[in-house]
């Protein structure tokens, strides 16, 4: 069998909610109540006759899955039930007109989150009132649905782990999807015991601790080092009694696999290409990726040279499948060969192969994964001592000096797979090492290895390794500043987690049986990041960007304003002030308007624009509007106010509604003032006022009035309405 499908087979079998297919008996004892059980819960369209089941078992009780669906397979309802009356999944695939635009939604987000906790109740009452809701944060004007999650929660303290996540389509109230992940037999052990949150932050301190790394972002196209502090243990808790370091097992990690794209071949095969194309001209991008490609190895070298590296066993039975040439996805400033082996087989074609990456220009193995079989009933010989040792001197062997600026990982010392249908010892071993730069840790670029437990080989091998500038570490903050706002802006909390124990990983599960133990620990709150700007101290995001609370935007000074409502709403999609008080009858800047109309344009996506006050991010913000045509550079003044008929003016270039606004003398514009509104845009104003994006005053449009924030809100939400 091959390597890489005994792995898969090993993780589907532990990753797996242990969910087998039965064909239903006759007698199937308990399917009629489950049937009607099913429909007085949920509502079955009488044009969904066509009906399919089956049953199995699942986290060790009995199953009923049922799907019913039009005749002409245009839709279907699919539900699953348990023998405790409860549904446990729950898919609506109904035919609904797409648009290629998404507007403001006409079922309120608080609407849909009553609609969602009804049909929980309905649908698993017991599990819905030990449940505690989980914001997910701010959604975006291109969801077509509203998500909401719920947490369980056991002796009051959360265990995510177990969760149900609904999602309301937000345009018809309807349920598209339901998931209630539920472990009804674990066992929860008691929480009388347990250490204070004092002597959990000091044992976290010292037994997991947070550490100083290297990160990567990209930053307008280019990439972005800088300096973090982040645990230094992600898959490591405290035990909540004994205050020791536990580690709790989840699943296999992944392996290695490799892809290599068609053939590729450099230069002209003679009359294969039309002499006009001389006569092309090249971009500069282009020229200097022919140049590059002009300086490589030539492939038949870097053949040579693969074949005379004996760690990949390659003999003169290996024919050479597949090459190519190409960038490295992650190194773009890098050209490598990749190359496909395979030693040919009647009974199994591809089973024996060897597939390198090898750098272009100077020859350097970048990657290798060999798949190799083994003979019928060959045992592991090596266990991880050996095999890490085995590992440790091929690449000292293969890169001394990179080896020797790299640390074992810690955190990824759980690469065991089993084989669980020929042995219960690990086969194979996997083991990284992390780039270790001005004491700081790189895990971006790393030195892995596996280590084949049977055969005594290295059967992969990757190395990532950047020729970046590192910046300097003066600066960084200290780490008790960072512990100090770890524990305020994070925090350690009680979660019950799950774990299964290493014996049990190591065997055959069978179908249903289940043997999960649950444990009581201190965990950082998972709802929030982690990771600190070293030089800043400040709380940031995967990308880099200082993290905000997702919250309700409670402004002091809109209750019973005109605009109150069309505020609201905005927020709701994260198209807010960060300020306590919106200033709704303040005039509103250029830049803040661009700003509006920048989230507007992002449908919401992303963070509050609004609140962004960097230079730079304006500066980046103006520089999209301009180049889409919302405003000329002649135009530009991000402090001055707007007036009205400038924010029509830009509203419509936006909507690419302009080119038809300068048409001269076609529009009727009915406003008494029409006289003072700049001729230019008379077309603007009569497309807005019929589109209802903005309307007068008792027949007025008062043209030269500036603009302020609440009449910005309303704009914004008329323009969401078209």
């Amino acid at each position: 069998m091959k390597r890489k499908i005994s792995i898969f087979l090993s993780s589907i079998m532990i990753l797996s909610l242990f969910f087998y297919v039965n064909v239903f008996a006759a007698s199937d004892s308990g399917f009629e109540d489950a049937v009607k059980l099913v429909k007085s819960k949920i509502s079955i369209p009488a044009d969904y006759t066509v009906f399919n089941f089956r049953s199995g078992t699942e986290n060790n009780k009995k199953v009923w899955s049922m799907e019913w669906s039009t005749k002409d397979g245009d839709g279907f309802i699919s539900v699953s039930l348990d023998d405790k009356g409860n549904i446990l999944r729950y898919y609506n695939n109904k035919p609904m007109p797409g648009q290629t635009t998404r507007k403001l939604p006409k079922v309120s987000m608080l609407d849909a989150k009553a609609k969602a906790e009804a049909f929980i109740k309905k649908a698993a009452p017991g599990y819905f009132s030990q449940v505690k809701y989980s914001d997910a944060g701010n959604r975006t004007l291109v969801d077509i649905s509203y998500m909401f999650n719920y947490i369980r929660v056991v002796n009051g303290i959360m265990f995510p782990n177990n969760y149900i996540n609904i999602s309301i389509n937000s345009d018809t109230g309807e349920v598209q999807s339901y998931n209630a992940t539920w472990n009804d037999n674990a066992v929860f052990p008691s929480a009388d015991k347990v250490i204070s949150k004092a002597e959990a932050q000091k044992a976290f301190m010292e037994k997991l601790g947070m550490g100083l790394f290297y990160n990567t972002s990209t930053d307008n196209g280019k990439q972005k080092i800088y300096p973090v502090y982040a645990p230094k243990n992600q898959n490591y808790y405290i035990d909540a009694v004994t205050g020791e370091k536990v580690e709790l097992l989840y699943s296999m990690l992944p392996y290695f696999d490799y892809g290599f794209s068609a053939s590729l071949t450099s230069g002209r095969a003679k009359g294969g290409m039309n002499m006009d194309a001389d006569m092309v001209s090249l971009t500069p991008e282009e020229t200097e990726a022919i140049n590059s490609v002009s300086k490589v190895i030539p492939k038949e070298e870097i053949e040579k040279k693969l074949r005379a590296f004996k760690t990949l066993g390659l003999s003169d039975e290996h024919k050479l499948l597949e090459v190519s040439l190409e960038r490295d996805y992650i190194n773009k400033e890098s050209i490598v060969w990749r190359m496909s082996f395979v030693k040919e087989s009647k009974e199994n074609p591809y089973q024996d192969s060897v597939n390198v990456s090898a750098d272009a220009k100077t020859g350097e193995i970048k990657d290798f994964w060999i798949n190799a079989p083994h003979k019928d009933g060959e045992e592991p010989k090596y266990d991880k001592d050996a095999s890490k040792a085995a590992v440790e001197a091929f690449l000292k062997e293969i890169q001394p000096d990179k080896f020797k600026q790299s640390e074992f990982d810690a955190n990824l010392d759980r690469n065991i797979y089993i084989d669980p249908l020929y042995a219960e010892k690990p086969r194979d071993f996997s083991f990284n090492y992390i780039r270790k730069v001005n004491g700081a840790m790189f895990p971006s670029n790393h030195l892995s290895a596996g280590f084949d437990a049977v055969s005594g080989r290295i059967i992969t091998y990757n190395m990532n390794w950047s020729n970046e500038e590192f910046p300097s570490l003066d600066k960084v903050v200290s780490l008790d500043k960072i512990y100090d706002k770890l524990f305020n802006d994070v925090g350690l909390q009680l979660q019950y987690k799950e774990n299964y124990p290493q014996e049990y990983l190591m065997k055959f599960p069978q179908p249903g049986n289940v043997k999960q133990e649950i444990r009581l620990v201190y965990a950082l709150n998972h709802e929030k990041p982690s990771t600190f700007d070293a030089n800043t101290g400040e709380l940031i995001t995967p990308d880099g960007k200082p993290y905000k609370d997702q919250k309700e935007y409670g402004y002091k000074d809109i209750k019973g304003h005109y605009a109150e409502k069309y505020i609201k709403i905005l927020a709701e999609y994260g198209i807010a002030f960060e300020e306590s008080e919106f200033k709704p009858d303040s005039k509103i800047t250029q830049k803040d308007f661009m700003k509006l109309l920048s989230s507007l344009m992002n449908y919401g996506n992303g963070m509050n624009i609004l609140s962004r006050n960097d230079s730079k991010e304006i500066e980046d913000i103006y520089k999209v509007m301009i180049r889409e045509g919302v405003i000329k550079e002649s135009e530009k003044a991000p402090d001055s106010q707007v007036t009205r008929e400038d924010s029509v003016k830009f509203i419509i270039r936006m909507m690419k509604y302009d080119k038809v606004a300068d048409i001269k003398g076609i529009y009727n514009c009915n406003y008494k003032d029409k006289n003072k509104i700049n001729q230019d845009l008379i077309g603007y104003i009569v497309i807005a006022d019929g589109l209802n994006i903005i309307k007068g005053s008792f027949g007025y449009f008062n043209p030269k009035n500036s603009l302020t924030r609440a009449e910005a809100f309303i704009l914004a939400y008329n323009y969401l309405q078209n």
